[in-house]
């Protein structure tokens, strides 16, 4: 088994997320920036799922391309159980077929949600738990839950994903990047092999309770003008549009 991670990114894109749209592709690509800059091997399998489900990038890390208007398009209903079945299954499937020292010695899914389960055909709640269960237990795999407009730790917990693995977001553009900001460093850690849980800090900020500290020197009208400007700019991008084993 070698030394590099398999790292799992499914990512929501039913219709709801449209809001945030610009936030969530300008996030992930600040969390796989930051994730190619580290040390260690990594792959990358990233999907998008509405009512359907699409495979955006399954090579090294270090060739993913950025997100984009083109490539992430918000529509569609949330068949979360049917994203997290695919996906798991097609990653066990593929572990199973290699050779065990060609293996990641890591696997980490990182799940990104705005709503709750409405659509899915194929997998139920129940199916998606035991098989979370039995990669946690059996291959040491890890699972990371990002959702909003729910209890994101309930949501969890009913999966079969730790507490401390889990974490409601606001689905707003700073509290987005917020919550990409904490499962970066979640990520990292795990790839050099670190236990890691998500802070109280993190956790506030991810729901727009945390504080950021002023700029030294500003005053409270150069703060404010400093405010109104990137609240102006945000609202012209938005108005943009697009054309042991790890074997199962």
């Amino acid at each position: 088994m070698k030394d590099a991670t398999q790292i799992v990114i499914v990512l929501d894109r039913s219709g709801s997320m449209e809001a945030v749209r610009e936030a969530t592709i300008a996030s992930f690509n600040e969390f796989m920036t930051s994730q190619k800059a580290h040390p260690s091997e990594a792959s990358l399998f990233f999907v998008q799922f509405n009512t359907e489900y699409q495979v955006l990038f399954d090579k090294p890390l270090a060739k993913a391309p950025a997100l984009s208007y083109l490539t992430y398009q918000p529509n569609g209903a949330t068949a979360l159980y049917d994203a997290l079945g695919q996906t798991i299954d097609s990653i066990g499937q593929r572990l199973s077929a290699v050779p065990e020292y060609e293996r990641p010695n890591k696997v980490i899914f990182v799940v990104l949600t705005d709503g709750l389960e409405n659509s899915s055909r194929r997998y139920s709640q129940q199916m998606i738990a035991d098989r979370i269960e039995r990669q946690r237990s059996k291959y040491s795999w890890e699972f990371v839950f990002l959702g909003a407009n729910q209890d994101a730790v309930l949501t969890a917990h009913e999966l079969n994903i730790p507490m401390g693995a889990a974490m409601s977001y606001c689905a707003t553009p700073r509290e987005i990047g917020a919550s990409m900001k904490a499962a970066n460093r979640y990520v990292g850690a795990f790839r050099r092999g670190m236990t890691a849980v998500f802070s109280e800090e993190e956790r506030a900020a991810a729901v727009g309770q945390g504080s950021e500290p002023e700029p030294e020197g500003d005053t409270d009208d150069e703060t404010g003008s400093n405010r109104l400007s990137s609240l102006l700019s945000w609202f012209r991008r938005s108005d943009k549009t697009a054309t042991p084993s790890n074997q199962p």
